[in-house]
C-alpha cells in the first residue's frame, strides 16, 4: 500500500466517542465491511465517516461518492471538506466535487433565465445533448477551486462565461469525492448513464449513504410516472405537428395514445395507490403497442420541438415512450413490481427495496449513516446486503437528564378511532402543554399526516378562541422552506410549530439561540406515524411475507418505520450536550413492550387530561360541529 497523504482532522478536538468510531469505520474499510454508523444529532456523524474515509481512498486510489437524500443537505458535507482540506493545507493532492442536475447548472437557465425546471429531468437531458452537439453551449474547461457551498462554485463558473453542468462534471472526473443525491445511484434510469459519464467504477468507490433510515426516499427513485395529463399533451403534439412527420407514423402513434387514455381513464380513481396490476396493464395496452414505432416518432417529434421551439420545448411522447418501455422491461426482467393509478397518474413502483440496492455489493465498501438507523437485521434484508456489517452504535452521548418522556393515555391517530372527539383531546393536550413551556421557546408538533394535522388544527383554533389562550401557530405546507420557518420563529413568542411526520421540520429543521442552545423545548408526537393504508403497502407486505413471515414482513413496513419517524422528530430538539426537552406521545399504543423497544424508552410518565375537560369533551364536540353549520 503506498501512503499518498495524510490529512488532519479539522476541529481543535474530537467530541466524544468521534476518534473511537473513526477508527474502528478506518479497521472495517481495510477488513471489506459494510459499516453503519448509528449516532445521535451532534455527534459530528459528516466528519465521522468523512475523516477515515478519505484518507483510506486516498491511500488506495479509491473515490468516495457520498449520497444526501435533497439538494440542501449536500451543504454541511461541502462545509466539512472545506474545512478538512484548509485545515491540512491547500496544497493537498486532494480534490472534491458536486453532482447537480443539468436543468439546474444550465447556463442559459442561470444566465437568461429560461424557465425548464419543470421539465421531467430525461427530457431536459434530451435538450442538453441537442444543445452541445449544435454548439450552442459555452463549454469551457475551467481551473479548479475549493469550495465551501454550491452557489460559490456555481458563480465562480458563471463569472469565467462558462457552463456550470459542464465544467462541474470535469471536475467530478478528476475528483477524489463527490457530493450528490440519492438519484445518481438509486434511480435505475440516471445510475447507469451516471457511472458511464462520470467515470465512476462501484468495485472502486466507497458509497456513504448518509441519513440512511430514508428507506422510502430511496425506494421512490425506482418510481415510474405518467400523468393523464402528460399522454393528453402527447396527442396534442401529435394533430400539432403531425403533419410535418410521415402521415402513416403520425396517425398511428395517435391511435396508440388513445389506446393508453381509453385504459388510465377506465382505471384511474379519487383513491390514492389503487392497484391497478401489470398483467392487466400489458394485456390491455403493451401487446396492442409498436414500441420501436413509438421510439421511432419519439425521436422526430424531439428533433422537430427542437428546431422549432428551442431550449423550452419538452417531449411528451418522448415520456410516454420511457413509461411503457421501463414497464414492459421491468416486467420482463421478472422484477418485484406492480402498477398503481395515483388519481391522475399511473405509477410503477418497486414492492422490494433490493431491486433498487442490490448494486451496493459491487461497491468497494459501503458506509449508511444516520441519527436514527434501524437494526442491522433489518438493513441486511431490506437492502439486501450480502457482506458482513460492522455495526457501530453511538451511545451515552446525551445524559439520561436531559429528555423526559409522558404518554397521553386518550388519544392516539388509529384509522378506526379518528373521530372528532379524538381530534378535540388532540387538541387539547397541545394547547395545555404550550402554555407550560417559556414562552421564549418553540413546541414542535408533528402529526401522521397533512389531513390529520388539518382536522386537528380545526380544533385548535375553536379551542383557543373559547379559553382565550393566544398563541402563534407556524403550519408546515409543502411548499415550506427551511429558512423561513427559522426566520418567522425568530420573531415570535408562544410558537407552536405544526409538522407532518417525515416532512422538512422534523427531517431538517435546526432551531437555536445564539448561544447555540435548542430553541425547541418540547416535542408533541401528535399519534403515532404508521405508514398510510393503501394498495401499495397490502401489496409490500403480502410480498415480504412471502419472503420473511407475516410478523417480520409487519415489523419491517410497519414497526421499524414508525419508530423511525418518531425518533426523527425527537432528534430535532437535542441538538447538543446541554439542550433539555419534554417529549409527549399522545398515542394510548405506545405503551406496548414492543413499541417502548423500539423507540428506546425506558422511563415514562403517563399523562391525563384534565378531568374537568374530559366531563366536557362531548359538550365541546357538539359545539365545534354547530360551528361549523354556521353559515
Amino acid at each position: 500500500m503506498v501512503i499518498k497523504m495524510k490529512i488532519a482532522w479539522p476541529y481543535g478536538r474530537y467530541r466524544t466517542g468521534q476518534r473511537e468510531a473513526s477508527e474502528k469505520i478506518l479497521s472495517a474499510l481495510e477488513e471489506g465491511k459494510v459499516i453503519a454508523l448509528n449516532a445521535p444529532t451532534g455527534f459530528g456523524k459528516t466528519i465521522t465517516v468523512l475523516f477515515p474515509a478519505i484518507q483510506y481512498a486516498l491511500d488506495n486510489d479509491l473515490k468516495i461518492l457520498y449520497l444526501v437524500r435533497t439538494r440542501n443537505e449536500i451543504e454541511p458535507v461541502l462545509r466539512e471538506l472545506f474545512l478538512l482540506v484548509k485545515n491540512t493545507g491547500i496544497d493537498i493532492d486532494f480534490r472534491y466535487s458536486i453532482l447537480l442536475g443539468k436543468r439546474r447548472t444550465c447556463y442559459f437557465n442561470l444566465v437568461e433565465g429560461l424557465d425548464m425546471l419543470d421539465h421531467d429531468y430525461e427530457d431536459f437531458a434530451q435538450v442538453c445533448r441537442y444543445m452541445r452537439r449544435k454548439g450552442q453551449c459555452p463549454l469551457k474547461r475551467i481551473e479548479y477551486t475549493f469550495f465551501r457551498k454550491t452557489d460559490e462554485a456555481i458563480q465562480y463558473i458563471l463569472a469565467q462565461e462558462a457552463c456550470p453542468w459542464y465544467v462541474l462534471t470535469l471536475w467530478s472526473q478528476e475528483s477524489d469525492t463527490l457530493v450528490g443525491t440519492y438519484p445518481y445511484l438509486f434511480n435505475p434510469f440516471i445510475r447507469n448513464s451516471f457511472l458511464e459519464e462520470y467515470g465512476v467504477l462501484l468495485d472502486s468507490t466507497i458509497v456513504v449513504v448518509d441519513e440512511a433510515h430514508n428507506l422510502d426516499s430511496i425506494l421512490q427513485n425506482a418510481d415510474r410516472k405518467l400523468s393523464l395529463r402528460t399522454v393528453g399533451r402527447a396527442i396534442n403534439d401529435t394533430e400539432t405537428y403531425g403533419n410535418m412527420l410521415p402521415a402513416t407514423i403520425s396517425e398511428e402513434t395517435r391511435r396508440q395514445l388513445n389506446l393508453l387514455v381509453k385504459f388510465m381513464r377506465n382505471n384511474l380513481s379519487d383513491s390514492k395507490l389503487k392497484k391497478i396490476g401489470v398483467e392487466k396493464f400489458i394485456a390491455e395496452v403493451l401487446d396492442n403497442v409498436d414500441l420501436e414505432l413509438l421510439e421511432d416518432f419519439s425521436k422526430k417529434m424531439l428533433e422537430l420541438k427542437l428546431r422549432l421551439e428551442g431550449l423550452r420545448s419538452r417531449c411528451y411522447i418522448c415520456s410516454v415512450y420511457r413509461f411503457l418501455t421501463t414497464v414492459k422491461k421491468m416486467w420482463l426482467e421478472g422484477g418485484d413490481v406492480e402498477l398503481f393509478a395515483n388519481k391522475n397518474r399511473l405509477e410503477l413502483k418497486a414492492l422490494v427495496p433490493s431491486m433498487v440496492t442490490y448494486f451496493l455489493n459491487k461497491a468497494y465498501s459501503t458506509i449508511f449513516s444516520s441519527g436514527t438507523l434501524p437494526p442491522r437485521e433489518y438493513i441486511i434484508d431490506m437492502y439486501g446486503i450480502e457482506r458482513e456489517i460492522e455495526y457501530i452504535e453511538i451511545k451515552g452521548f446525551y445524559r439520561p437528564t436531559q429528555v423526559k418522556y409522558f404518554i397521553g393515555l386518550e388519544t392516539t391517530s388509529k384509522y378506526t378511532e379518528r373521530s372528532l372527539t379524538n381530534f378535540m383531546r388532540i387538541g387539547f393536550y397541545i394547547l395545555k402543554i404550550r402554555s407550560l413551556i417559556d414562552p421564549d421557546y418553540v413546541v414542535l408538533t408533528v402529526y401522521p399526516s397533512y389531513e390529520f394535522m388539518k382536522r386537528v388544527l380545526e380544533v385548535i383554533l375553536f379551542l383557543e378562541k373559547k379559553y382565550d389562550f393566544n398563541f402563534t401557530h407556524i403550519v408546515e405546507e409543502k411548499e415550506t422552506t427551511l429558512g423561513k420557518v427559522e426566520e418567522a420563529v425568530k420573531k415570535k413568542i408562544n410558537v407552536i410549530l405544526h409538522g407532518v411526520s417525515g416532512g422538512k421540520l422534523t427531517e431538517g429543521v435546526e432551531l437555536k439561540k445564539e448561544n447555540g442552545e435548542s430553541l425547541i423545548r418540547a416535542i408533541v408526537i401528535a399519534g403515532l406515524p404508521f405508514p398510510e393504508p393503501n394498495d401499495y403497502l397490502e401489496a409490500r407486505l403480502e410480498k415480504y411475507s412471502e419472503i420473511y413471515g407475516k410478523e417480520k414482513a409487519w415489523e419491517y413496513l410497519m414497526m421499524i418505520p414508525m419508530a423511525i419517524r418518531v425518533k426523527q422528530a425527537i432528534g430535532r430538539a437535542v441538538r447538543g450536550p446541554e439542550d433539555q426537552a419534554l417529549f409527549f406521545i399522545l398515542d394510548r399504543r405506545t405503551l406496548s413492550r414492543k413499541i417502548l423497544a423500539l423507540l428506546s424508552i425506558e422511563k415514562y410518565k403517563k399523562v391525563y387530561l384534565p378531568s374537568k375537560f374530559r366531563r366536557m369533551t362531548l359538550i365541546l364536540v357538539e359545539e365545534f360541529k354547530k360551528q361549523l353549520l354556521t353559515p
